[in-house]
């Protein structure tokens, strides 16, 4: 079934990082992550509002297609496919990508097809990420992340999910400046942010 994503996006430092793990959700397993995307070799999907990724998560591999939507608030909207595949269809997909469009809901293919032809897609980035559930602000999902980008960079970023509008986000942001940390608010995926740090003069 589509899901509809809203999130808020903040970027933080390390140090800030460093400071929220003492939120960390004690139950909840760390998640290691690898996120394989396919794209144009000119980031024409991502440019255009679609993404397709493969992430492998603990050992499990999930296909996604995410549609951007336009949003009124600071929160990130997006249209989410995901699901469950083997390890040996990500493997059939890296040289025939038709094979992951092919498994999409219609939703997912129309909007893939609208843009480009499956089988001209290739693997255009990969991005390494762990990420922590945290116990921070009741009622929402929060996530911290470490992310490695192209050139030894990292970023460090909090994820919240279940933003219905702006006052939800301003809630949010308030919730956490009271309790003395500091953020950028980011409206570009980590894809956008892959995009701009291997293509700096193409975003």
């Amino acid at each position: 079934m589509p899901k509809k994503e809203q999130e808020l996006k903040l970027l933080v430092t390390k140090e800030t990082y460093n400071a929220l793990l003492v939120y960390a959700d004690p139950v909840a397993p760390v998640l290691q992550q690898t996120n394989y995307y396919f794209d144009m070799p000119d980031f024409y999907m991502g440019k255009n509002g679609v993404m397709l990724r493969v992430r492998e998560e603990n050992g499990v591999w999930i296909l996604c297609a995410k549609i951007k939507q336009t949003s009124d608030s600071a929160a990130v909207s997006s249209i989410e496919l995901e699901q469950e595949i083997a390890a040996n269809v990500f493997e059939a997909g890296r040289t025939n990508p038709e094979v992951l469009v092919s498994l999409l809901p219609k939703e997912g293919q129309d909007a893939i097809r609208r843009l480009v032809s499956p089988s001209t897609l290739i693997i255009r980035g990969t991005l390494r990420n762990e990420r922590r559930k945290l116990q921070l602000i009741e009622g929402y999902t929060c996530e911290l992340d470490r992310t490695s980008l192209p050139e030894d960079r990292t970023e460090y970023e909090l994820e919240i999910e279940g933003i219905e509008n702006e006052d939800a986000c301003q809630h949010v942001m308030d919730a956490i400046s009271s309790l003395g940390y500091s953020f950028t608010v980011n409206q570009k995926s980590k894809y956008q942010r892959l995009q701009e740090a291997i293509s700096p003069f193409s975003s």
